[in-house]
């Protein structure tokens, strides 16, 4: 298995992955998202990020393809912000295929990000995990992530 920089052709199998992730989503989140068979990354979308300098696109790969990817943005806050000026790296979505979970994948593709946010001069990594993935809030906690904010909601019954 080998962590490379994902190209064009990668997108049948990362768009699998993600259809697999989006059918655990709704399932645990049907007001939110959908279960039909939309895809989240369409491919023009994807060839963006493929040609961005702001974005990353890495896949894991086995001897069959892609077996897990994940997409990341890179933040740069200027100075003429209230925030201070810096380079943080945000994961948008990192998926394994189930069948590969929980056999190092996820660890090694976040010892990517790490050293892509080296890379880059970042000072974080950040990302969003719903609170009932408890699977996923526990993988990376155990990798050194921690909370830095909460997002509440009220569900309005209408």
């Amino acid at each position: 298995m080998k962590i490379v920089s994902a190209v064009s052709s990668d997108y049948p199998a990362i768009l699998a992955i993600n259809q697999q992730v989006q059918r655990v989503l709704a399932a645990q989140r049907p007001d939110i998202f959908s279960d039909q068979k939309i895809a989240s990354i369409d491919k023009e979308y994807f060839e963006i990020l493929l040609a961005s300098n702001s974005h990353r696109v890495l896949t894991a790969k086995n001897q069959q393809g892609p077996i897990a990817y994940t997409i990341l943005q890179i933040k740069r806050i200027p100075s003429e912000s209230v925030l201070r000026k810096r380079v943080y790296l945000v994961v948008q979505q990192l998926a394994v295929y189930q069948e590969y979970q929980r056999q190092g994948i996820g660890t090694q593709l976040i010892k990517s990000i790490e050293a892509i946010a080296e890379q880059v001069g970042a000072s974080a990594i950040e990302l969003n995990v719903f609170s009932y993935n408890k699977k996923a809030l526990a993988f990376y906690q155990s990798l050194g992530l921690g909370v830095q904010s909460y997002k509440l909601e009220k569900r309005i019954n209408n």
